[in-house]
């Protein structure tokens, strides 16, 4: 289990582009927000990646990127994102490894195996977990004022 204080496990997932994209990638310039999610288009998770977009400047503001991350398709995120004007990166974590890694994963849910549980880690620029979210309940919310005051201490 990934823990606060811990090196973050490193990975490389595509975005909605099918552009591999990798942790150290975002993690040389910026600190990062890694935002699991359930699934594009199911509401919970549109309110909560429309939010973290509404909060995006904010989150900027404090030398953070936003990344979501479930197990759909990149051709789903791409539709997912122009949909909703997502301006972050969203990456496919298809066979599930970046999950696993991350050991935030419900082993079956509504008849899915494996899928994301919603989960929030905020990651400094030297690679160390600073911040853990992880929700029991898919229609849990993180604390969007919560992750802002994390990311503002270590900004």
């Amino acid at each position: 289990m990934v823990e606060v204080g811990q090196p973050a496990p490193k990975f490389t997932l595509p975005d909605q582009d099918n552009k591999p994209r990798n942790l150290d990638e975002f993690l040389a310039q910026e600190n990062v927000v890694l935002a699991f999610y359930f699934a594009d288009f199911s509401s919970f998770c549109t309110r909560e990646l429309c939010t973290l977009r509404d909060d995006l400047s904010r989150l900027e503001e404090y030398g953070a990127r936003v990344i979501g991350i479930s197990a759909d398709l990149h051709f789903s995120h791409k539709a997912f994102a122009d949909m909703n004007g997502l301006k972050m990166p969203l990456l496919s974590d298809w066979n599930r490894e970046v999950i696993k890694m991350y050991d935030v994963y419900h082993e079956e849910i509504a008849g899915l195996k494996m899928m994301p549980r919603r989960s929030i880690f905020i990651i400094d620029k030297k690679g160390v977990i600073r911040y853990k979210w992880v929700s029991n309940v898919p229609k849990d919310e993180p604390n969007y004022g919560e992750v802002a005051e994390q990311l503002e201490k270590i900004a």
